[in-house]
């Protein structure tokens, strides 16, 4: 544009606008006068200059000419003059409120909402409480509600608009506690003079927008915005109803279409892929959840195995794993070995340090992204508010840090890089797992790199230090003082070592607290402990006070149940007696809904009228829908909502804690005369599975059950008799400490594991039944197991001896390192029986103290090879047949080596290596050279050469041909 003609008189007269107490007139003039600064001018630098270096020397002649005439009036001149020579219009101010704006209308027209609240819910000038941002966002929702095509859009912005009313920490305070203040909103709208003298009034522009939705055809449209305004205030509705104020009463541009050509050509300009980026990076930082955890957070160590003594940081081996060759980073700990968490503070850490030249992290839950396959790194970086061109932008020319959490949540064995396929970008990636879930031999096979080469490194969590745990209570003491829950003055548990004292009298603490989790719940009900401790001491009943880990979840649940309770009868809400055991059979019915269904995450939207999820909504509205009763057991539940229309337990372990419970709960009810009396059901196929189980068919939300006369006990069983529990074993751990807790319940898992012997239809409860009495180490010796149904059963390690398996079915079962003296598996069925080892060869031999000392397989791998150490015999077996086929005792020296093909054998007298032919003992070579005693040798495949190697410090290589 021109600049004297048209560049700077436009934007004189905008900002004559911007001043007008008009609040339309003024926010587009705004909104123009932004556009305007963006467009260039035509003057050029070199003009520019020599324009300001004569404007600066008639600024001081006139200033000169004023001190001489001493004329104030000159000396106003002069200051105007040097203050537009130095004025620019980039210097007048380019104000990132609009670029933030123009990229609300890009989301929307992208039609990608997630990003769009995404967005809005990080911006800086959302948190800076910025009236020119909320004044034109207010007007693109506005427009999404009454012109988007898609119904669900809509509601969702209607939602949204009462979360900005609401949340008045980010957006400024008019919540409906304020029902004086808001009823004069709408007078204030037309008496200020100025519409940004006063940021609240914005939102009885919120309040407005809402009645008038409420006039709206959609139904589903009214009845949100009327849920949205009962939230806000009735009193507020009744204020604002009276004042009809259209949001686009007064003529102006919603958005870019149709507007003149100065702001078709600022329409024109990009969005830098560093703003998305920087947002994404601001979100991650300010998150308040993350925030929160983190004040706890203590450094955790690692190292490269399970039984690495060597330990370091783990941060610091993540940094040394950015900086090695290998691809892929298997991050292992056991439950609440605090997994999760560290991957997120590994993020926050790399985004903390970015810069363009850095990997950008990005943390993702696989559950959440279960069924995305390929697409997950894309839907990912969408639902960050990236467009499909900048994400082939970031995809081509950026590096990434992907942090993939739970993959043992999955539930199935996926390969990384083929499943997601990760080697189309640039990216190191760090998966975390339950050390439980993946055998050590079978990693490689499961992260291999796109070239087929596994570039895998492994790193371990571990337990807290002793340091590690005084630095924890110290944190933890220091924030309950600082939170509502803070003890009374007068209360012993302000001092941190009070808490560690504590610990170290109790046994069973001692040994759950460098689990980082269970330390988490520990020190939450440790005052309750000490309590019931020093209530069973005034009793007489002994100062021993037996702990599980079950009952510290136990405990821990209970006091949240009461806590929540508090919380809903202090504010009138209480529609029961009792709600903690409402909120605690809500919980395991919930936990017994997602393990029926095998997830981790619920993603559960009421608006969604899709055919396709019809099901899943059916499925999820009992615990998740908008109902009051719903809504308020689901507060009570320890439950967190991860994103949008997402929940899941506070921690995976509560799922599982929640149901072992209900099942035990179950049993609890039942006597052993009634396991054994139950009728018959029919058959269940018992599935048993090569890696994680699939989701179980199971209604997972039937009754309680209980003992019902009529119904089979597989039925009654139910989440015991669901699926085998061999992948569980944090359930198993909680079924184990069931068994401590209650002293019946040995007796009825055997019942259920006799019961087997007749009813097919508890297979599954009676394998499972085995798995947990051996877990618990329950000696299984002499019992008449015969035509038992164990498939699938996990007796790794457990005591059989005399124990009559006969007729049992004992297919899948793992017996690895089992006791099995005189046990009797007459006709038993065994197909994929585990033993945890091959049959072995055994023969008799004259010196008891000799030893095998060499073995070696024939190329097709049809025989083995092995010699005594002092026998001096060559022994050939069938590998089929596991019987000796022929025998070699002809040979001088010590036997050394046999060719691959079998014909040629090596032996060592002293320092010469002695070459025969197998078949026949008789010598064809002896080699001398060495000049002391021969240790080992070795064939090459082919057998044409031979290596020995000596205590002389020399390897020779030898011709078989020649000598």
């Amino acid at each position: 544009l021109h600049r004297e003609s048209l560049h700077e008189p436009l934007y004189q007269s905008l900002s004559d606008l911007a001043s007008s107490s008009d609040t339309e007139v003024a926010f587009w003039a705004a909104y123009a006068k932004q556009a305007l600064v963006r467009v260039p001018d035509n003057e050029a630098k070199l003009a520019a200059r020599m324009r300001k270096g004569l404007s600066l020397v008639k600024g001081v002649s006139m200033v000169w000419k004023a001190v001489v005439d001493k004329d104030p009036f000159l000396v106003i001149d002069a200051f105007i003059q040097f203050r537009d020579t130095f004025k620019t219009l980039s210097q007048q101010g380019q104000k990132s409120w609009y670029d933030e704006l123009r990229y609300v209308q890009w989301l929307v027209k992208a039609d990608n909402f997630t990003g769009l609240e995404a967005f809005i819910t990080s911006s800086a000038l959302a948190d800076a409480k910025n009236p020119y941002f909320l004044n034109g966002l207010l007007r693109v929702l506005d427009r999404v509600v009454k012109t988007h095509s898609d119904l669900r859009t809509r509601v969702g912005t209607v939602q949204l608009l009462g979360s900005i009313y609401r949340d008045s920490e980010r957006w400024g305070k008019a919540d409906a506690k304020h029902s004086e203040f808001i009823s004069g909103l709408a007078e204030n709208v037309r008496m200020r003079e100025s519409w940004w003298s006063s940021f609240a009034d914005s939102h009885s522009q919120i309040v407005k927008q809402l009645v008038g939705y409420a006039s709206l055809s959609a139904p589903a449209l009214r009845q949100e915005a009327m849920q949205q305004l009962q939230v806000i205030s009735a009193n507020a509705l009744k204020a604002v109803q009276a004042t009809a104020s259209p949001l686009n009463a007064h003529p102006g541009p919603s958005d870019l279409s149709g507007s003149t050509q100065l702001l078709d050509r600022a329409r024109v300009v990009p969005v830098p892929l560093e703003v998305p980026l920087s947002m994404a990076r601001k979100r991650y930082m300010s998150d308040p959840v993350l925030t929160q955890a983190l004040q706890l957070y203590i450094p955790v160590n690692a190292g490269v195995s399970a039984n690495d003594q060597n330990c370091i940081d783990a941060l610091e081996a993540i940094h040394q794993f950015m900086r090695s060759h290998h691809e892929t980073l298997l991050l292992l700990g056991d439950s609440g070995a605090g997994k999760t968490l560290f991957g997120r503070f590994v993020a926050r850490e790399y985004w903390s340090r970015y810069t363009p030249d850095s990997p950008i992290p990005l943390f993702l839950s696989l559950p959440r992204y279960r069924a995305a396959g390929d697409k997950m790194i894309g839907r990912a970086l969408k639902a960050q508010g990236f467009s499909s061109q900048q994400i082939e932008q970031l995809r081509q020319q950026r590096t990434f840090l992907f942090i993939l959490d739970g993959y043992d949540e999955l539930k199935r064995w996926d390969t990384i890089y083929t499943e997601y396929q990760l080697h189309r970008w640039q990216a190191k990636v760090v998966v975390s797992c339950r050390s439980e879930y993946l055998a050590a031999a079978n990693n490689e096979i499961f992260f291999t790199s796109s070239d087929g080469h596994s570039r895998l490194q492994e790193l371990w969590l571990k337990p807290f230090t002793p340091k590690q745990i005084d630095s924890y209570l110290e944190k933890y003491v220091s924030a309950l003082h600082s939170s509502a829950q803070a003890p009374e003055p007068s209360s012993e548990w302000h001092d941190w070592t009070l808490y560690r004292q504590h610990i170290n009298t109790i046994p069973d603490l001692k040994r759950m607290i460098e689990n980082p989790f269970t330390l988490t719940l520990i020190v939450n009900v440790l005052p309750s402990i000490v309590q019931e401790q020093n209530q069973q001491k005034s009793e007489g009943a002994g100062s021993r006070l037996h702990l599980t880990r079950s009952k510290i979840y136990e405990k821990f649940t209970n006091d949240w149940f009461v806590r929540q309770q508090r919380k809903i009868v202090d504010a009138g809400k209480a529609k029961w007696p009792n709600l903690v055991k409402h909120f605690k059979k809500f919980s395991m019915l919930l936990a017994k809904a997602m393990i029926a269904e095998n997830v981790t995450q619920v993603f559960y939207d009421p608006t969604d009228e899709s055919e396709s999820d019809a099901a899943s909504r059916s499925r999820w509205a009992e615990f998740f829908g908008e109902d009051e009763k719903s809504t308020l057991l689901r507060s009570g539940c320890p439950l967190h909502s991860p994103q949008t229309h997402c929940y899941e337990f506070l921690h995976k372990s509560l799922l599982e804690f929640f149901g072992v419970r209900l099942q035990t709960d179950v049993i609890s009810t039942l006597n052993v005369e009634h396991i054994l009396a139950a009728p018959v059901g029919p058959a269940v196929p018992v599935t048993v599975s090569q890696g994680p189980s699939n989701p179980g068919d199971t209604d997972a939300l039937s009754p309680t059950a209980s003992a019902v006369h009529g119904v089979s006990l597989g039925e009654q069983l139910s989440s015991l008799n669901q699926r085998l529990l061999n992948d569980e074993p944090s359930m198993v751990r909680f079924w184990v400490d069931q068994l401590c807790n209650d002293e019946q319940l040995e007796a009825k898992l055997f019942a259920i594991i006799e019961k087997s012997k007749v009813d097919a239809s508890v297979a599954i409860a009676s394998a499972n039944s085995a798995t947990i009495l051996n877990a618990a180490r329950v000696a299984f010796s002499r019992k008449d197991w015969s035509g038992v149904n164990l498939t699938g059963a996990d007796l790794s390690q457990a005591i059989l001896d005399g124990t009559n398996l006969q007729g049992a079915i004992l297919n899948q079962v793992k017996l690895n390192n089992a006791m099995m003296y005189q046990t009797n598996f007459t006709a038993a069925q065994m197909d994929g029986v585990s033993f945890g080892q091959r049959p072995y060869l055994l023969h008799n031999y004259d010196r008891k103290d000799d030893y095998v000392g060499y073995i070696a397989f024939s190329p097709d791998g049809r025989l083995l090879n092995t010699v005594m150490q002092y026998e001096s015999t060559v022994r050939t077996w069938d590998m089929a047949t596991g019987q000796q086929v022929a025998i070699q005792t002809e040979y001088t020296g010590e036997f050394r080596a046999v060719s691959a093909d079998g014909k040629l054998g090596a032996s060592a007298n002293d320092s010469e290596v002695w070459i025969w032919d197998k078949a026949t003992g008789q010598d064809i070579h002896v080699l001398k050279g060495h000049t002391n005693y021969v240790r080992s040798c070795a064939f090459f495949p082919d057998g044409k050469v031979m290596a020995s190697a000596s205590f002389d410090k020399t390897v020779r290589i030898w011709d078989m041909a020649t000598g």
